[in-house]
């Protein structure tokens, strides 16, 4: 659930940890990632999202010509639910191809519904 910590959920499904940590979460032992909930992890990739896509709006010149980026990010929100790695992977771009039909320039999350 999106209130169980890193902790908690990797305790649940040890092998999460490794797909963790290759999507860049490599604190997964730090005191303040173990705290953390999945909620509290989502609003964070968010605001870092938010991030990246601001330093990619910002005008940049190459020779005389000025450019400006922009991304469609996908991203997963991991809810105890093992699913492998590629099927991680397919449900981020998943998120990102939603971040592209709504018009770019976006983070969109992809969850995974809860098993009742």
């Amino acid at each position: 659930t999106k209130e169980m910590t890193i902790a908690e959920a990797i305790k649940l499904k040890p092998g999460i940890a490794g797909l963790l940590m290759s999507k860049g979460m490599h604190c997964l032992g730090c005191v303040i990632a173990q705290g953390e909930t999945l909620e509290q992890a989502t609003e964070q990739t968010s605001r870092l999202g938010d991030k990246v896509l601001a330093a990619l709006a910002v005008p940049y010149h190459l020779g005389q010509a000025q450019y400006q980026s922009g991304a469609s990010i996908g991203a997963v929100v991991i809810s105890g639910i093992s699913l492998g790695a590629e099927a991680w992977l397919k449900a981020a771009d998943t998120a990102m191809y939603q971040a592209k039909a709504e018009g770019r320039n976006a983070l969109r999350f992809f969850a995974a519904p809860d098993p009742a």
